[in-house]
């Protein structure tokens, strides 16, 4: 099996942590089958779908280091990227190949992806894809060049075309800016839960701390049930809190979160103050 897919394969539920279906083409489209790209799931693309450019740098790396070695070093690199990237950069490579497949593009021709090409490809969704969709395809299309020792080629054509797209994006894929959540809100939302019941008193804690304390929702909340790791996500270990008082009667306490947007593993702890207010987040 090539190292590729071992490594895919060897990622810890952290990195990976529920496969996806295997990704399918948009409405009108599909992907040629070819060696080059197993069918897998929409997180492991990046790593397992390869080309002759990405067959002979393998082959290069592996005459010339231990197969554990470069194993090693696909999986550290794999790791630098959040299991939610996987997705978004995977969807990228896959809405390449298949503008890919459109033109009939000979393989070796599709890495390393010629200025032209790249330009190309982003031209063609021009005017129905909105800009940060194109930059995070963009984004995996390089990270698979990364991961493949190619060149990436993303020049001044580019860059000009980025400019023209970021105009081009149909008003349908924009959407108005969110309101900002206000104490009246927080208010709303105290009276209409339940707090003796569980969930809801969870919901309430949340609410009231992410607000006060200015703390992100990914920081303190999870994207599904099924993907907790103990080494990002705040767990029921933190309690309970140890509360204390300021000279002036204040009551504050302190609680870690393992993960921050800011200093990543390095962790973070998020302070409580006590409020005259029903809001009040230390009481929640």
């Amino acid at each position: 099996m090539p190292t590729h897919s071992l490594v895919a394969q060897s990622l810890p539920l952290e990195v990976l942590p529920i496969p996806n279906p295997p990704p399918r083409p948009h409405p009108g489209a599909s992907i040629q089958p070819s060696p080059w790209r197993p069918h897998v799931v929409a997180s492991d693309p990046l790593i397992c779908w390869s080309s002759p450019h990405s067959a002979d740098f393998l082959s290069s790396l592996e005459s010339l280091f231990p197969q554990r070695s470069v194993f090693r070093l696909f999986q550290v690199m794999l790791q630098s990227l959040d299991h939610s990237t996987h997705s978004n950069y995977g969807a990228g490579l896959l809405w390449f190949t298949q503008f890919c497949d459109l033109l009939v593009l000979p393989e070796e021709f599709r890495m390393p992806a010629s200025s032209e090409l790249i330009s190309l490809f982003s031209a063609h969704h021009a005017g129905h894809a909105s800009e940060k969709t194109l930059h995070n395809w963009l984004a995996g299309l390089h990270f698979w060049h990364i991961v493949n020792g190619a060149p990436w080629y993303g020049d001044d054509m580019l860059r000009h075309v980025r400019r023209g797209f970021t105009k081009l994006v149909p008003p349908s894929s924009k959407h108005a800016k969110r309101p900002p959540v206000t104490i009246e809100a927080l208010c709303i939302l105290h009276d209409h839960l339940d707090l003796t019941n569980t969930f809801d008193a969870s919901v309430w804690a949340l609410a009231s701390v992410v607000f006060w304390s200015c703390c992100r929702l990914g920081e303190l909340l999870i994207p599904s049930l099924n993907v907790f790791d103990p080494s990002k996500h705040v767990s029921q270990q933190i309690l309970p809190l140890s509360i204390s008082s300021l000279d002036n009667g204040t009551r504050h306490s302190t609680f870690h979160i393992p993960w921050s947007k800011t200093t990543l593993s390095l962790s973070a702890d998020i302070s409580i103050t006590s409020r005259d207010h029903r809001t009040c987040p230390l009481l929640a």
